[in-house]
């Protein structure tokens, strides 16, 4: 076998197969036992979500419109235009974050952003892009795809001290704020006080306010509203 038709382990088989090695060196057996029931459960669960997602994606798609449909199979019929490796990379990194997803919100994200990749496939000019939607995807808590979807809905800015949710601490809130705010998603504009007594004392941050930015409205368009 030569070197380039060598499979190579990604840090993540990696990481497992240390986790393997090093569980077998508990003695009595229990190493093994252990290990046995967690990659198990672990590689049972992850092909039974891959399954569930694509069984869902295969019955949404024939749900849409005869039109819908065959603007999809025109662009797959396409693929052979397109970066091929970029495809699969991307594709590749999909079923990652499919595996360790569990919350049905960001599974139906993901369900979106392929549909959306289907109709529009990956190629050179939009490969960054694409990868650095999944990346958020996969980095964004639920709180925060909720108030993201909350904040491209709205018609005009609001108030960071207006997004209130039981349970959530509204320092919580403000860095959910931030965090978007990081990945260019969002746009804050400053409250300004006539005067430094107004100042004194004032928590900044919560007074501001926010709006979709450009980028985020195409994060929207492309991973939120897909049907």
């Amino acid at each position: 076998m030569s070197d380039e038709d060598e499979i190579k382990l990604n840090n993540k088989e990696k990481i497992d197969l240390t986790i393997q090695t090093a569980l077998q060196l508990i003695p009595s057996g229990i190493g093994a036992a252990i290990s046995n029931i967690y990659f198990g459960i672990k590689q049972e669960k992850r092909f039974k979500r891959l399954e569930r997602f694509y069984s869902e994606i295969a019955q949404e798609l024939k749900s849409l419109q005869s039109g819908e449909l065959i603007k999809i199979n025109d662009k797959i019929s396409l693929l052979n235009n397109y970066d091929k490796e970029a495809f699969v990379f991307i594709f590749e990194q999909l079923n990652d974050k499919i595996e360790r997803e569990f919350a049905s919100q960001k599974i139906n994200i993901l369900k979106s952003y392929l549909k959306s990749t289907l109709r529009d496939p990956v190629n050179g000019n939009n490969f960054d892009k694409r990868k650095f939607f999944l990346d958020a995807i996969g980095s964004m808590t639920i709180f925060e795809c909720e108030i993201l979807g909350y904040i491209y809905n709205q018609k005009e800015f609001i108030k960071v001290e207006s997004i209130i949710k039981g349970g959530i601490d509204k320092y919580e809130i403000l860095g959910s704020i931030n965090r978007l705010k990081s990945f260019g998603f969002i746009i804050t504009y400053q409250f300004s006080y006539a005067t430094a007594d107004a100042v004194k004392g004032h928590e900044t941050g919560f007074d501001e306010n926010i709006e979709i930015s450009p980028l985020g409205r195409e994060f929207g368009e492309f991973c939120l509203t897909t049907q």
